[in-house]
């Protein structure tokens, strides 16, 4: 069975690193990359994860360093957001402070990660299985459920295809 972490939000001194995970914060992307912005409106910030704090990653992280996910604020957008995935940190710098506050959204907090030993569907995690599976995501190919007030957010990776789905709760 592949390994399934809890995201635990806060409880640990925000990180200086800008390559740290975090829940509502993303702090770094390529020098030729903006925030981005779809229907005029930028996007929030929905989670910034680094692999690499992963104890162990799941299969469908293999070859990923950084994960970025952005989150469009209207209940019937399509695509519901954007997924950044970065090979390597190396390529990577600091977002200017206009940039990493250009949109609102979830209050910034630090992750750490909890391996759990059953596949709790009430939790964000990373691995597993989505429970209960969303219509549009393709089970075989899950890595990451976040769990909002209003909505929960399934990620799916088929090769090098992301697919972002939301779903109100």
């Amino acid at each position: 069975m592949e390994p399934v972490y809890r995201m635990a939000l806060g409880g640990i001194r925000p990180p200086r690193d800008p390559f740290a995970s975090w829940m509502g914060r993303v702090r770094v992307g390529r020098s030729d990359e903006s925030w981005p912005v779809l229907a005029g409106l930028p996007l929030r910030a929905l989670a910034q994860i680094n692999t690499v704090e992963l104890p162990e990653r799941p299969n469908a992280l293999r070859g990923v360093a950084l994960l970025v996910l952005f989150a469009d604020s209207r209940p019937d957008a399509d695509p519901p957001g954007l997924v950044r995935a970065y090979a390597s940190l190396a390529d990577l710098v600091p977002l200017s402070s206009d940039q990493a506050l250009a949109a609102e959204g979830l209050e910034p907090t630090p992750i750490s990660w909890e391996p759990i030993e059953s596949d709790d569907h009430a939790v964000s995690k990373v691995g597993g299985f989505a429970q209960p599976p969303l219509d549009g995501a393709d089970a075989g190919s899950f890595v990451l459920q976040i769990r909002e007030a209003s909505q929960r957010w399934l990620l799916s990776r088929t090769n090098e295809e992301w697919q972002l789905v939301r779903a109100l709760r």
